[in-house]
């Protein structure tokens, strides 16, 4: 059973709760409008609903809302309890499979609202607000579990499979935003807000768990996640919020200026990772704001002037882990003669790899800065880079790091240089920097330079702090203690000496330090008063046994008894006491 429910635009469907529903399928260029109806004497768009079980556009088909009036158009609402497919072209490739919302007059264009478990818009498809007139372009809003958008029409390689608010006139594009677990966006499928005037884009803001950008369609154009101005008007502010981010293959977040309007602000929290990796024919794999000078092909396409004069917006990361590798790269870059914008990245670790890079660049204008905070550590291996450059007459933007271990291998660079303007400063603030020396200019080695080719250089400032290198060391005593008076004369063991080994019961030698498994001995005695100036030392040695000597005659004494007698006295070698004397000792033998 259907409801209508009355509403300040008109009526709206309105259903019972546990109604179940069928599928909805529109194809061969079905078209389901929301005409103009006449509310309080004035035209406006009215709205559109869909509700159903699996719901699907193909073959062209689409939901068209035409804003003539000067009220706000209706909403567009389709809801899905199991999923809901965008599929297509018309043959011809004119028409795309999708929704779509416009504004010719003073009335802001109709709202798009999309709720299911799962969403998917491929080969070509489009939802999408477009603002013509003076008032804004609809918003934008996705609820589901998980979105994927994918590739673009077979006939026509421009006609890419896209969700996106834009705006010709003078008024900002709608906002849009997706709420969802898991969004996939490849094959050079786009999420956007555009502005070719002097309107604003809208913001652009995700929440999502897994979000992952990757590839290109075959002609070259990338998968991407953008806010982009390709007139006066600037480009918002691009919010992506999220567990894990992964650009692959040359898939980027950005937000971009081709002319003179400002290129908007990058702002990604990813609470677990952020991976960027490889590139694709034409493209790294980024995230980035920058200002770029139209190719001929697309200043013809949108008229566009050779007039490149906007500033590049900031980037800004925070995320435990960051790991740019195989040409992944986090940028800002202008082209033109306006300023760079700035990098912020908050991080544990950051990890470059195989010319991974973090760049700030210009041609003319002043260089951006770039600033890398880390808990734990700042790796770059092979060949990667992390640069605040300009060309021309601008100055170098300048670098500041801070992280406990800063290293470079493999002919990794940080540089902050430029050619007739000033070099940028660099400031490194680490308890460890390993590999990396400041050189004058680049070498195959691991350098940090901020040079000016014809200017004045910057400079480099390195922090060490953490490490104290007074800790440890003890004074030394003044006096210096004369060993000779230490060392005693050893005594004979049969006087009763004896050597004992005691304990200190526990306590440290040093009250700062563990208790330690040996025990160390020192003796203590004054033995200075036994000793005689320059006396030499002599060891104690036991004396001799007394050898047997042969006799050389004899004698008869007046009782009758014989006494043998030696020729001469064997002679006792001198000995050493305690108290450092020596005696010696005659043996006669006889009898």
């Amino acid at each position: 059973m259907v409801d209508l429910t009355a509403t300040p635009q008109g009526y709206r469907f309105a259903y019972e709760t546990k109604q179940g529903f069928s599928d909805i399928q529109l194809s061969q260029k079905s078209l389901l409008t929301a005409g103009a109806m006449l509310s309080m004497g004035a035209l406006q768009a009215g709205s559109v609903q869909l509700q159903g079980r699996r719901i699907q556009f193909s073959d062209g088909s689409l939901v068209l809302s035409k804003n003539f009036g000067n009220l706000p158009g209706g909403e567009i609402l389709v809801r899905a309890s199991e999923g809901i497919d965008f599929v297509g072209t018309t043959a011809d490739a004119q028409i795309r499979s999708g929704i779509r919302t416009e504004t010719l007059n003073a009335g802001t264009g109709s709202n798009i609202r999309i709720v299911a478990p799962r969403l998917t818009l491929s080969q070509g498809s489009a939802i999408g607000t477009t603002a013509f007139g003076s008032a804004s372009s609809g918003e934008i809003h996705i609820e589901t579990d998980s979105i994927e958008l994918s590739g673009s029409s077979a006939i026509n390689p421009t006609g890419v499979t896209s969700l996106t608010t834009s705006s010709r006139g003078t008024q900002p594009a709608g906002n849009l935003s997706i709420t969802t677990n898991s969004l996939l966006v490849s094959g050079g499928a786009g999420v956007s807000s555009v502005t070719f005037g002097a309107g604003s884009t809208g913001q652009v803001t995700i929440r999502s768990m897994d979000t992952t950008v990757t590839g290109e369609n075959f002609a070259g154009l990338y998968s991407n996640i953008s806010a982009i101005t390709y007139g006066t008007g600037n480009a918002q502010t691009l919010t992506l919020d999220t567990a894990r981010l992964q650009l692959l293959n040359g898939g980027v977040v950005a937000t971009t200026a081709w002319l003179i309007g400002e290129a908007g602000n990058v702002n990604v929290n990813a609470t677990d990772a952020i991976l960027i990796r490889g590139n694709s024919q034409f493209n790294n794999s980024s995230i980035n704001s920058a200002v770029i000078h139209p190719g001929v092909l697309i200043q013809q396409a949108f008229g566009l002037p050779d007039i490149l004069s906007a500033n590049a917006g900031n980037v800004n990361i925070i995320t435990p882990n960051l790991i740019l590798t195989d040409g992944g790269t986090i940028s800002v870059t202008n082209q033109g003669s306006g300023n760079g914008g700035n990098i912020r990245v908050t991080a544990n670790t950051m990890n470059l790899d195989r010319q991974g890079t973090i760049q700030a660049q210009t041609a003319s204008g002043e260089g951006g800065n770039i600033t890398l905070r880390a808990n734990s550590l700042v790796l770059l291996r092979h060949n990667s880079l992390v640069s605040a450059t300009s060309g021309a007459t601008g100055n170098g933007g300048n670098i500041t790091i801070s992280a406990p271990i800063v290293a470079g291998f493999e002919n990794s660079d940080i540089i902050a240089n430029a050619v007739r303007g000033r070099g940028g400063n660099i400031q490194i603030t680490t308890q460890g920097l390993f590999g990396l020396k400041f050189r004058n200019q680049l070498t195959p080695e691991n350098d940090i330079t901020a040079s000016s080719q014809f200017g004045v250089s910057g400079t480099v400032q390195v922090n060490t702090i953490g490490v104290d290198p007074n800790s440890g060391l003890v004074t030394l005593p003044a006096d210096v203690v004369d060993s000779s008076q230490q060392i005693v004369a050893g005594c004979e063991g049969r006087q009763g000496n004896s050597f004992v080994v005691t304990g200190r019961g526990g306590v440290p030698q040093n009250p700062t330090q563990q208790v330690m498994s040996d025990r160390p001995w020192d003796d203590v005695r004054d033995v200075s008063a036994y000793r005689q100036p320059d006396q030499a030392v002599i060891a104690e040695t036991a004396p001799p046994a007394p050898g047997l000597i042969q006799a050389s005659g004899w004698k008869q004494h007046s009782d009758g008894s014989v006494e043998l007698i030696a020729e001469s006295a064997a002679a006792v070698p001198a000995f050493a006491t305690c108290s450092g004397t020596t005696t010696s000792a005659t043996h006669l033998v006889g009898e």
